[in-house]
């Protein structure tokens, strides 16, 4: 490991900065880190924080106290963040920052090539259940992202820290923004979508299987009502439900523990050869959408694409297509 690597990520950003003609000044106080910029007389102070952690700074740390030091900063995020007045500079020499006697303004630099950290908007490939269930509320439900924090979490089932980790790195990818009253709005895209079902796909989807079940009967589904067990249809029946050209192999139900009640109505045996999958549900109860009685498109889209049948793939696209209407 040479010198380079050994450096924390504020000290080679601060070395980009004083590069730059600029005065800066390091001091750590209760953990964290203090920049001192500009000259004597004139001296600015800025609490240094990384994005990720933005939305833990201690109180009365304001927009205008902070600057978000980061690995590389995209030009996108880059003008994002400019937009709402934030401060920032990065390790690749990129940075926005106006204060007294400073203005500092570079944008276009990128990392090289030879870099191994990964840009700070691939965060998003490192949730994991509870924050997939938190973006998956956000992406079927945006108007919830009002809420506060702890009503959040408590709504969710999840930790505060994990809904602030959530909603800094959807801030950090533009897919979160700030009105000028300070409430968040949701921004979402097929982008972010799309990370959505992948990550659901390897990561949360294979713990939610509570079984494989069969039927003597062949159209046990057809007299079969969901609702009355608190259950929804999912994958290839959500798609036949809603008309897509799609015959389900596999019947798949979304429903909470116990299964007792579904398949003593279904008289339902266990087989793990079985065409009758039942998944659990991993969203708040009191979460609505239309229609009712199938799983949300998103859901439904990230089911048929983990099939990998070309039949459900087909089915998928043309449900995006209908999810996103005309282009």
């Amino acid at each position: 490991m040479n010198q380079e690597d050994k450096k924390t990520l504020p000290q080679r950003v601060a070395e980009r900065v004083k590069a730059r003609g600029i005065r800066l000044r390091k001091r750590s106080k209760g953990g964290q880190e203090i920049w001192e910029l500009g000259p004597e007389e004139q001296r600015f102070r800025v609490l240094a924080v990384e994005p990720e952690r933005a939305a833990q700074a201690p109180v009365g740390a304001d927009q205008a106290e902070t600057i978000r030091v980061a690995e590389f900063v995209p030009p996108g995020i880059a003008k994002h963040w400019m937009a709402q007045g934030l401060a920032f500079a990065d390790a690749c020499g990129n940075a926005h920052i106006e204060a007294p006697g400073i203005v500092i303004q570079v944008l276009g630099n990128r990392p090289e090539e030879k870099a191994e950290r990964a840009p700070l908007d691939e965060g998003i490939r490192e949730w994991r259940g509870a924050a997939l269930r938190v973006v998956f509320h956000l992406l079927v439900q945006p108007t919830i992202i009002e809420a506060s924090i702890r009503d959040l979490a408590s709504r969710l089932g999840v930790s505060k820290g994990t809904v602030v980790g959530v909603l800094a790195d959807l801030e950090l990818t533009g897919h979160v923004a700030r009105t000028p009253a300070g409430k968040r709005r949701m921004h979402a895209d097929p982008k972010l979508e799309e990370r959505w079902r992948f990550e659901y796909v390897r990561r949360l989807r294979p713990k939610l299987l509570l079984g494989r079940f069969a039927s003597a009967k062949m159209d046990w589904y057809r007299a079969f009502d969901p609702a009355k067990f608190g259950a929804v249809w999912g994958g290839e029946s959500a798609a036949e439900a809603l008309g897509l050209d799609l015959r389900a192999g596999i019947r798949t139900l979304y429903a909470r523990n116990p299964l007792t009640e579904i398949a003593r109505a279904l008289r339902l045996k266990a087989d793990p050869e079985g065409t009758i999958e039942i998944r659990e549900t991993f969203w708040d109860s009191d979460m609505t959408w239309r229609p009712p009685g199938v799983t949300p498109d998103l859901l439904t889209v990230a089911d048929l694409e983990a099939t990998r049948d070309p039949r459900c793939i087909d089915a998928a696209e043309e449900l995006l297509a209908r999810h996103r209407g005309p282009q």
